[in-house]
């Protein structure tokens, strides 16, 4: 058994602790480390793992940042777009469930730990359902999408930063699609009839064709 380990200081010795005394801490706790027969310096591919994680992180932000600015809502960019969505819900939901749950059980009065549980549920099925199950949903629809004709089309900008497709089915009904904005830039607004190509459950849109 060691009897030569650092003990830790207490924070009023840490507090009080120069600059000089406080590296002279670091070190020795480093090369405690590095005697310690059941050390295992970081590895190369530990690193590289965790790097490459951190810029595909980076990277999906900005993509869905750019997501919020009207790009990537079409086509392969648009697919890609709601997984990342979906996995970034899944894990946000994921990590909420610990303390969330800590805090309704820490509620003294009943009814309102049953309700705050009911509403936390309902609030975490309805995101889960909208931006993760219907995802998944059209998997099977990547290769067979679904196909719409539209009458009294037009392209509009909605205030919170969605640019959308509206028109009519064959029915008379309403339908929206959410667009690209260089998409509803070059639209035409002389074209009042359109085909759009479209997964149905997350409605995202891969194509749009003008006869």
């Amino acid at each position: 058994m060691r009897n030569d380990l650092v003990e830790p200081p207490t924070p009023e010795e840490l507090k009080n602790m120069s600059q000089e005394e406080f590296n002279e801490l670091v070190r020795k706790c480093v090369e405690q480390d590095e005697n310690d027969p059941f050390y295992e310096p970081p590895s190369r591919v530990k690193f590289i793992g965790c790097l490459g994680i951190g810029v595909l992180a980076a990277a999906a932000l900005v993509w869905l940042l750019l997501r919020m600015f009207g790009m990537f809502t079409m086509g392969i960019p648009g697919v890609v777009s709601s997984y990342l969505v979906g996995l970034l819900f899944a894990v946000v939901i994921a990590l909420l469930v610990r303390p969330v749950s800590k805090d309704i059980r820490e509620i003294e009065h009943p009814v309102k730990r049953v309700l705050s549980g009911c509403l936390a549920i309902g609030i975490a099925v309805a995101l889960v359902w909208i931006f993760v199950v219907n995802p998944l949903l059209d998997i099977p629809y990547l290769m067979a999408p679904s196909v719409i004709e539209l009458t009294n089309v037009r392209a509009d900008w909605e205030d919170s930063g969605y640019y959308q497709l509206e028109g009519d089915d064959f029915e008379g009904r309403p339908c929206v699609f959410t667009i690209d904005r260089s998409f509803y830039d070059a639209w035409n607004r002389d074209d009042r009839d359109a085909t759009v190509t479209y997964l149905p459950h997350s409605r995202t849109v891969l194509s749009v064709d003008v006869p």
